[in-house]
């Protein structure tokens, strides 16, 4: 920009030596006086009142330009013996960066007429060499002539032995704001330091919250706030100290990642507005593996000192801190529940253990073998064998709906039922229709069961059984032929008062009874084939031979390889009988 023209004025004949000596002692002394000040009105005032003297003027003032503040709006100190500047005249004269000393008249950009008016004849630059810092302005004389030559190099020193101690005074005001920064961030960090130690220590996050919710009271004074969890995508307010606010109200809040001031937000967010007109002023965002985990909502303070941005960027680290400190919590408490389950699942997996046969009975006349591999550490797949007496045994299979501990339940009242029932002298027909009936009464519409049980005889080499919906069982005659036992009728459970078909077959030494639930020939492969009950079959033929140990331990050998790598689906139970003398 163009710098305005200096003032010519001519010079008199020669001063006195004396006059001289006098003055420069005076600027000599005033050089002292303001070097040893960091005072901006000390300085303005002094060279004043210097000028004043010097002069015999009864009008001044002097403004300079202050160091632009963390607000970024340029603010002016102005000090005024008589006369009295506008704010907008002192702006416009700042972009004309003038130098020397100028007559009010000789002044462009519109200003002349209003500084004349407020008393100003002249004015001074003050500056170095390489910024202009004010202007000091000065009245028409009392006696009424122009200033001399020599009057306006004065006052010019004078201005420039000023400029220099407000160059000082400003560079130190920078080197105080710089260190009282470093002892805030000095603070900070130490804030932030015990914090961490003591949210490390919490695994609780109420407690967790509740020690943010202290650390930002103390650091903020906010008379109004409010802390709001998101997980799983959804908001919730934990602590509300802000009357009306909703979990609804920033909801739309949660997309923002950096600390916001709610007032730059009204053009393009309508909860920004609510949250206005709640007494809200930031929003803080709780950040954590690149996603919000907390909403930090901050409104007016006691002090009522607005948020600055070093503030909200303190206060952000104290929420991401908090965040650290809820989400391990919450992993300890999910770790807790794991584990009181996994706790609850040992126990019912042994409580199971105990409600299914350890070790099969010895009969007159029969050999029998179990095996059972629930999928999840509790099943729904029952069995049993009993022993009626030396010649009799009771020998049943089940497979209860669904997995886990619904269906291991189930599966529990079925044993109480069926021993239970076993110990009384009814047929086996009405004891599996007062089995249905049971399951019925006491289970929902979904629940079913597939059940299968047989009484053997030895003396009488008879067999009777019912087959209530269950996977019909492989008898193998010893002459290699194959029967299914499908007499019976429908599932446990799913009708009430029904009458079931009581089967029956002749049976010989040398014969073999398999039964098996579904997790056997529904087996699937990585393919998604099932075993299917063709191979069973196939097995039978082949190992017909071999014990009902050695028989169960190859079919479960030969469903494992046909598995694979692909994992257990179903619960896997199988019982074989071998008849003999």
């Amino acid at each position: 920009m163009s710098k305005s023209p200096k003032s010519v004025l001519q010079r008199p004949s020669k001063r006195s030596g004396s006059d001289r000596i006098v003055e420069l002692t005076s600027l000599i002394e005033t050089a002292k006086i303001l070097n040893s000040s960091l005072d901006y009105k000390f300085i303005l005032n002094h060279i004043m009142l210097a000028s004043m003297g010097k002069l015999a003027v009864s009008k001044t003032a002097a403004v300079v330009r202050l160091p632009v503040a963390s607000s970024g709006k340029e603010e002016f100190l102005k000090i005024g013996k008589g006369i009295a500047l506008e704010e907008d005249v002192i702006s416009r004269l700042f972009t004309l960066d003038m130098e020397g000393s100028v007559a009010v008249s000789e002044i462009r950009n519109g200003v002349a007429a209003s500084l004349a008016a407020a008393g100003a004849g002249r004015l001074f630059a003050i500056r170095t060499s390489h910024r202009l810092l004010g202007y000091l302005f000065i009245g028409k004389k009392l006696v009424g002539h122009e200033l001399l030559p020599s009057e306006v190099d004065f006052v010019s020193t004078l201005c420039n032995i000023a400029a220099a101690a407000i160059e000082n005074a400003f560079v130190f005001q920078q080197y105080k704001e710089s260190n009282t920064e470093l002892q805030q961030r000095v603070q900070e960090l130490q804030t932030l330091f015990e914090l961490s130690k003591e949210f490390s220590l919490l695994t609780d996050e109420a407690r967790a919250v509740r020690t943010l919710e202290f650390a930002v009271m103390g650091q903020t004074g906010a008379r109004k706030y409010a802390i709001c969890l998101v997980h799983n995508t959804k908001g919730k307010i934990v602590v509300n100290r802000m009357p009306g606010l909703e979990e609804s109200d920033l909801q739309t809040l949660c997309s923002y990642e950096a600390p916001m001031r709610l007032s730059e937000l009204t053009g393009e967010n309508e909860s920004a507005v609510r949250l206005i007109g709640l007494g809200a002023e930031v929003v803080i965002p709780f950040r954590l593996q690149g996603k919000t985990d907390g909403l930090l909502v901050l409104g007016e303070r006691l002090s009522h000192a607005k948020y600055t941005g070093s503030e909200m960027s303190f206060i952000s680290s104290l929420c991401n801190l908090a965040a650290m400190s809820i989400d391990n919590a919450r992993l300890f408490e999910e770790s807790l529940a794991k584990q009181r389950l996994e706790e609850e699942l040992n126990l019912a997996h042994t409580i199971q253990e105990k409600l299914l046969p350890r070790e099969n009975p010895r009969f007159t006349g029969c050999t029998v073998g179990t095996f059972h591999i629930p999928t999840k550490q509790v099943g729904g797949d029952y069995f049993d064998v009993i022993k009626m007496s030396e010649t009799r045994i009771c020998i049943a299979i089940a497979d209860v709906s669904g997995k886990g501990f619904p269906a291991a339940l189930l599966m529990a009242n079925l044993q109480s039922a069926f021993r239970a029932l076993m110990a009384t002298e009814l047929k086996l027909n009405q004891i599996v229709e007062r089995l249905n009936n049971i399951v019925y009464e006491n289970t929902d519409f979904d629940r079913f069961i597939t059940f299968f049980v047989a009484l053997y005889d030895s003396v009488e080499r008879h067999l009777v059984y019912i087959n209530a919906g269950h996977n019909y069982p492989f008898l193998m005659k010893r002459d290699g032929t194959v029967l299914r036992l499908e007499s019976g009728g429908l599932m446990l459970g799913v009708v009430p008062n029904i009458r079931y078909e009581v089967g029956s077959e002749e049976i010989a030494p040398g014969d073999l009874l398999y039964m098996f639930t579904d997790g056997v020939n529904e087996a699937l492969n990585e393919k998604g084939e099932q075993f299917s009950e063709e191979r069973i079959g196939d097995l039978l033929r082949l190992n017909a031979g071999l014990d009902p140990d050695e028989i169960l331990e190859t079919i479960r050998n030969e469903v494992a390889s046909f598995v694979g790598q692909a994992p257990q689906s179903d619960d896997i139970t199988q019982l074989c009988a071998k008849f003999h003398d």
